[in-house]
């Protein structure tokens, strides 16, 4: 894979290295508190989501690494590591809309006092005691979803589980930044 527009000097911060990739054109396509997300410019089914100091992030990209088979995690590619910052290089996806998640969440988790837009931890613990888990498929998300909830109990990291952190390949929802400290 062709990562040198994305090279960085090692000694960046990360404003700087922002700075360097609106100055490379490279596009942004979206941002959150943490991160921010790019357009590989010769590589269009592939994005840089460039972040910092997040280790809750840092968790689940470590996982998904051992989990690429999972077809409910993002394929990462290749992830570069800075002292100010770090770069995912990982597969592009498609936004998911409000309704699609929402349409998503009442087929997946056991829901009852949902705030709109939004899995709760609560949901959460209450999806993984009451829902049942049948095929290869179902096996998978589990996985997620237990990772996700042992990383709650553990790091008391926060459930960050909303339509702009699950994304689509095709038709399969893919959680691609599940938590947040």
């Amino acid at each position: 894979m062709n990562y040198t527009m994305f090279k960085a000097e090692f000694d960046m911060s990360i404003e700087d290295y922002a700075s360097f990739l609106k100055k490379q054109k490279v596009k942004l396509l979206g941002f959150g508190v943490f991160a921010s997300v790019y357009q590989h410019p010769t590589i269009p089914d592939m994005v840089a989501k460039l972040y910092d100091d997040d280790e809750a992030y840092d968790r689940y990209v470590e996982w998904c690494l051992s989990n690429q088979q999972n077809p409910f995690v993002p394929k990462i590619y290749s992830v570069h590591d800075y002292p100010e910052f770090k770069i995912v290089f990982m597969e592009k996806l498609k936004e998911c809309d409000q309704s699609k998640f929402e349409l998503w969440m009442k087929s997946e988790f056991v829901l009852d006092d949902l705030t709109p837009g939004f899995i709760s931890a609560k949901v959460l613990a209450r999806t993984l005691q009451n829902r049942t888990f049948t095929d290869e498929k179902d096996a998978r998300f589990l996985a997620v979803l237990e990772f996700v909830q042992k990383q709650i109990l553990i790091n008391d990291y926060e459930l960050d589980l909303h339509s702009g952190n699950v994304m689509m390949r095709g038709k399969e929802f893919v959680i691609t930044d599940p938590l947040s400290w």
